[in-house]
């Protein structure tokens, strides 16, 4: 007969197997990306933002923002080759690798000046691009320009890209902190841009996701509004990605009126994912 203490040593040992089976079959499950986007014309006459993501069954996808500048609808026109780019590229450049993000976001570069070659007055149209790509494993990401990447893991706020402005050289040169630039009259003067005159995208090293991951791209009409607190404090645990950006966007609106009082912000444009 199995005596007490063997009887615990075997319930403990099956336990403890049982634990690394579902650890190993949570670690090669491939994840699933709960996606919720935002995208409104805010103050202005016309929206130049533009976004699209695309997962698939094999556990990855990409998602990206891009913000069109160069007036006369001609930044729409430039935001909209970037998604078109991203979105036909993507199938032939899947693989999560930097190689694959170069790829599409030199091809939408190479496609806006192409346009600027035909379009009458286009010569100006230019847009930001910040992409990311995620498989079951890791993800990676790039960018151009004042569009930017934020990760929220474990109530903790991280941006992962560094705008390519005035404003941006000032706090890298130690001139002003990252917090004036919100209110800097050099925070919207862009020193690259796809279509411009300085092109040099900034690609990240691949890194592992976790689960419960919260990814945020979105336009500078978006965080210019809006503190890294306020979003962090906002993302509740169980609160689902389409409700935290309609209370950001409330917070946006109301941060826009006690500033301005009157709305005539930016675009403004945002697209979440979480991992599970």
């Amino acid at each position: 007969m199995i005596d007490k203490i063997n009887l615990r040593l075997l319930l403990a040992s099956s336990t403890a197997m049982l634990n690394c089976l579902t650890n190993l079959i949570s670690y090669f499950k491939a994840p699933t990306f709960v996606t919720a986007s935002l995208c409104e014309t805010g103050g202005r006459e016309t929206n130049e933002d533009r976004l699209a993501w695309q997962t698939d069954n094999q556990g990855s996808g990409y998602w990206v923002v891009a913000d069109g500048l160069g007036g006369h609808r001609f930044g729409e026109m430039a935001a909209e080759i970037v998604i078109k780019t991203v979105s036909e590229e993507y199938p032939a450049h899947s693989e999560t690798t930097a190689d694959n993000i170069r790829y599409l976001i030199n091809q939408s570069d190479l496609r806006i000046l192409d346009k600027q070659q035909i379009i009458p007055g286009g010569e100006n149209m230019a847009s930001t691009a910040v992409l990311l790509m995620m498989d079951n494993r890791r993800a990676i990401w790039g960018h151009i320009g004042d569009s930017r990447l934020y990760r929220f893991r474990n109530g903790q706020c991280k941006c992962l890209t560094s705008d390519h402005t005035m404003a941006q050289l000032l706090v890298n040169t130690g001139q002003i902190n990252a917090k004036q630039i919100r209110s800097h009259p050099e925070r919207n003067n862009l020193l690259q841009s796809l279509g411009g005159n300085i092109f040099r995208m900034n690609i990240a090293k691949a890194e592992k996701f976790k689960t419960g991951d919260v990814f945020l791209l979105c336009s500078d009409g978006f965080w210019e509004y809006l503190s890294e607190e306020e979003m962090a404090a906002y993302l509740q645990t169980d609160i689902t990605l389409e409700k935290w950006l309609l209370q950001l966007e409330q917070q946006l609106l109301k941060n826009v009126l006690k500033q301005y009082q009157q709305a005539n912000n930016d675009n403004y444009t945002a697209l979440a994912v979480r991992v599970e």
